[in-house]
């Protein structure tokens, strides 16, 4: 055999021959693995493919043996040898929502066939042998998929084929040397032990099990285990419409003497040796009718389950390579993140202090990996890209590394990180908590609802929720290793002026490089340099008072950078990388500058921090000189207002084809300056995107008008003008009847003759002017 075919070896085969390839085969689920979590519609589509090709069989347009089977798709699984028992175990890496769902199907067909057999009743002579003898093959074959055996001096001691690794299951031959608690282990178990007891004794079996109080993963196992016996009840009855959904015809009673069905009985060549014979048993059955009929149906399918649906498994002695197998193949379900396959390495150290079994359970890392994990099941659709991102962000955070999104480089470094090069118990709970605490500040300070949630006592923690808000608004997620540095230092202690200061000092940084250069290009390396080089500052101190880089390491948890000292450093990144040093130099590039549509954020900071505490002036530009307005627009509340939501470029960036337009704008940066900006609710910037110089100004004054009865008179003169249609007037009247929205960041361009090219770029100069003034503050720029 070559060295690449020891790497894996895949076969495929029956569910029989997978679930059990011999008495004592087991299969594990990994402490890491998420639980059981099929819904309905998984189970019904499985259960459709299944009876659909039974069916199937019976049809003239059947393809002969081509058609036989329902493949069920590729399992993954780790050979390895159970630690207590030396017997062979498998770890699903791959599969484990398949096998028990199947797991569960093959219970409900052995409970349905033994509550069935009262059934047989009406037969007599040897068809009433053969189908006693089809329903004990049917049960020792499904039996054998649910529970393996331990062979034993005196007798044979059953385990369950699927248990779950950790302390929650144990395999063991004797009562007192098992274990097993988790909801599919304690599940199958139970079953088994009666299922036996009943069939060893004779009488009837009645499982009655029900999920325990204190174990909240029993719940969808049972959930989905009801599901299945309705739907087995159904097939049972042979009418689609007994069943809850289950879109497929049943196989009818005058199809059993088709000779594609013979293969799919048993037993029948025991009791029926020769072709005539078979021919005849089959005959009389297929005219049997309820309820035999009913019976042999279910005979049909529990045979065509276990005998004719096919998995293919794939095995490796190496976890790696079935973590990479399953990257390549997987159609189907998700990888398990990084942070997922790191939990078993986690578990495997803590459980082996001081050799005591289960203290995992009581641990720190315990608890920093139940938080992560809450925190990733808040949005389980995006779970995978969450934490393919958290596991970036930790990386920059801990020690400066970057690292990439695939799932594989992400799992080898956080695995390799902790068992190699973490020496010590407390900087392997150190690492843990890292991680830990990133996701504490994406949770408080990065995601919408978190910071809608931190505390909001005065204007000043105000201004801070929107730096938060608007730094999160710009995707630009290399902030977060960066400020989490600041935030889990501060977090439950009253030194938080040091993180406000270094939140706003990184916001106004992000929106002075964006606006000076209209792209994003560079700024992510500079992020990374924050995190992965000794501070720029340090070449302004002396020798021996060098500041540290900012990630915490495993070498010396060092404090970040002093907040003035973090101020300084992003002024050193903005001159080095963009020439800025002033208000001046960045004029020069900013007023020259446009901002795309990837800049929407920074175009709404700027034109929030331009109005803040201003007046009008002349036509269409706003001044602070002899102010006297507290109106804050440096706020949260202003920032999530649906009257300043969305952006509208006030010369159409695509005007129509007859539009009275300066054509040359639009071919040239000015239309995306700032100056050609204005915010408007989401509605009433749909209704006049691309509407005239005359109309929208019309509309603008009404938006901006002191009381309702101008608003009405403003657009009703537009309506009689015919600068607005009939049916958008009475819209925008009575949408403001409601609303009574008055837009005072309007009120300077209201009496504006002429929106042309020199107009922009003079209004783009006025509002990053005033912009500046408040913004450049943050970072102590004079």
């Amino acid at each position: 055999m070559s060295e690449i075919d020891q790497l894996f070896r895949a076969k495929s085969d029956s569910v029989l021959k997978t679930m059990a390839m011999t008495d004592i085969v087991g299969f594990s689920i990994p402490e890491y693995q998420r639980g059981y979590h099929w819904d309905t519609e998984k189970i019904k589509r499985l259960l459709e493919d299944c009876i659909s090709r039974l069916s199937h069989l019976s049809s003239k347009h059947r393809n002969e043996d081509r058609e036989d089977y329902t493949f069920l798709g590729t399992i993954i699984l780790v050979t390895e040898l159970d630690s207590r028992s030396d017997e062979p175990l498998f770890s699903i890496i791959d599969g484990q929502q398949r096998f028990t769902t199947l797991s569960l199907l093959c219970c409900a067909l052995i409970e349905k066939i033994e509550n069935s057999k009262p059934d047989l009743a009406t037969l007599d002579g040897k068809t009433k042998f053969w189908m006693e003898n089809e329903a004990k093959c049917q049960e020792e074959v499904l039996f054998k998929c649910i529970s393996g055996t331990f062979a034993w001096p005196r007798d044979q001691r059953h385990f369950p084929r699927i248990i779950r690794l950790s302390d929650k299951d144990k395999r063991g031959t004797d009562k007192g040397d098992y274990e097993y608690r988790s909801a599919i282990a304690h599940f199958l178990h139970e079953f088994s032990s009666e299922f036996s007891k009943a069939f060893e004794s004779g009488t009837a079996f009645d499982f009655s099990l029900s999920p325990r109080n204190d174990h909240s993963e029993d719940k969808q196992l049972f959930s989905n285990y009801r599901y299945i016996q309705r739907q087995i009840n159904a097939l049972y009855d042979g009418n689609r419409a007994n069943s809850d959904d289950i879109e497929c015809e049943f196989v009818a009673g005058e199809s059993f003497g088709n000779s594609s069905f013979r293969k799919l009985f048993q037993a029948v060549g025991k009791h029926f040796e020769n072709g005539g014979d078979q021919n005849r048993a089959l005959t009389e059955i297929s005219k049997i009718g309820p309820p035999v009929e009913n019976f042999i149906r279910l005979i049909l399918f529990s045979s065509y389950l276990t005998h004719y649906v096919v998995l293919t498994r794939v095995e490796t002695d190496n976890e790696d390579y079935a973590f990479d197998i399953f990257d390549a193949l997987n159609t189907t379900g998700e990888p398990l993140t990084a942070l997922e396959a790191l939990k078993p390495k986690v578990v495997q150290f803590e459980n082996s202090k001081q050799g005591k079994r289960g203290r995992y359970d009581g641990s720190q890392a315990k608890g920093h990996l139940d938080s992560l994990d809450q925190y990733l099941r808040k949005n389980p659709k995006k779970r995978q890209d969450t934490t393919r991102n958290l596991v970036i962000s930790f990386a920059l955070y801990y020690d400066g590394s970057e690292l990439a999104r695939p799932l594989g480089l992400q799992r080898s470094h956080l695995q390799k990180y902790y068992e190699k090069y973490l020496n010590s118990a407390e900087d392997k709970e150190k690492f843990i908590e890292s991680i830990a605490h990133v996701a504490h500040y994406q949770s408080e300070c990065w995601d919408a609802d978190g910071i809608e949630n931190l505390p909001e006592s005065d204007d000043r923690q105000d201004t801070l929720k929107l730096c938060l808000t608007f730094i999160a608004a710009t995707g630009t997620s290399l902030t977060i290793p960066i400020l989490a540095r600041y935030w889990n230092k501060v977090r439950g202690s009253n030194q938080g002026e040091s993180f406000e200061i270094c939140v706003k000092a990184l916001a106004a940084f992000l929106v002075l490089r964006r606006a000076a250069t209209g792209t994003t290009s560079g700024i992510d390396d500079d992020f990374k340099n924050l995190m992965k080089e000794t501070p720029k500052i340090n070449e302004d101190l002396a020798p021996l008072s060098l500041v540290p880089p900012l990630p915490r390491s495993e070498v010396h948890y060092n404090q970040p950078l002093d907040p003035y000292d973090f101020k300084s450093e992003l002024k050193k990144h903005l001159e080095e990388s963009i020439g800025v040093t002033s208000k001046e130099t960045w004029l020069n590039k900013a007023c020259a500058a446009a901002l795309p549509s990837n800049a929407r954020a920074v175009s709404r900071l700027l034109l929030f921090a331009a109005t803040h505490k201003s007046k009008s002036d002349r036509p269409g530009f706003l001044t602070r000189k002899g102010v006297r307005s507290n109106q804050n627009f440096l706020s949260c509340r202003a920032w999530n207002d649906p009257k300043y939501r969305t952006i509208e470029h006030v010369h159409p960036r695509k005007p129509s084809a007859h539009s009275n337009w300066d054509k040359t704008v639009t071919k040239s940066p000015t239309v995306n300056m700032v100056g050609n900006m204005i915010l408007l609710p989401t509605k009433q910037n749909s209704r006049i995107s691309n509407s005239e110089w005359d109309t929208k100004i019309q509309f603008y004054s009404a938006l901006a008008s002191e009381d309702n009865d101008e608003f009405e008179r403003i657009i009703n003169e537009a309506v009689a003008d015919k600068d607005i249609s009939m049916p958008v007037g009475k819209a925008l009247i009575n949408e403001n009847k409601v609303d009574k929205t008055r837009l005072s960041m309007l009120d300077p361009i209201v009496n504006v003759e002429n929106w042309n090219k020199d107009f922009i770029e003079e209004r783009s100069e006025n509002i990053l002017s005033l912009a500046w003034d408040v913004i450049a503050k943050w970072l102590d720029f004079e």
